[in-house]
């Protein structure tokens, strides 16, 4: 067994053990537009993407959080990449929120991504 391995293998106990409080189930879109007008209507067809999984809720450190990058409403989650088929992207939605931004561990096994709220 490799690193990455060992990694989500050890998130996926945690996640059912010490961190159960903090996980919570997420559902992921992604709308993409096709690049055909439809006369009749003036509008591209389009097409929504949706995933499932859990995450880690965490939160940004007071030193993280600087207002232009990182806002005080944003929010933080991190998610097992083995729990889920979602490669996350920047302006996915989640509820009322867009992804604003995508890290991957160097081990390729969690994604954190920064969550910002839709206006």
């Amino acid at each position: 067994m490799g690193l990455r391995d060992d990694i989500q293998t050890a998130i996926s106990e945690e996640m059912v053990d010490s961190l159960a409080d903090t996980v919570e189930a997420f559902t992921a879109a992604r709308v993409t537009t096709s690049g055909t007008l439809d006369p009749a209507t003036g509008t591209y067809t389009e097409t929504t993407e949706t995933w499932a999984g859990n995450w880690i809720r965490d939160e940004f450190s007071v030193v993280e959080i600087d207002t232009q990058h990182i806002q005080l409403t944003d929010i933080k989650r991190i998610i097992l990449q083995s729990g889920t088929d979602w490669i996350p992207e920047t302006d996915d939605t989640v509820g009322n929120y867009y992804v604003f931004d995508v890290q991957q561990d160097g081990a390729k096994s969690t994604w954190t991504i920064q969550l910002r709220e839709a206006s």
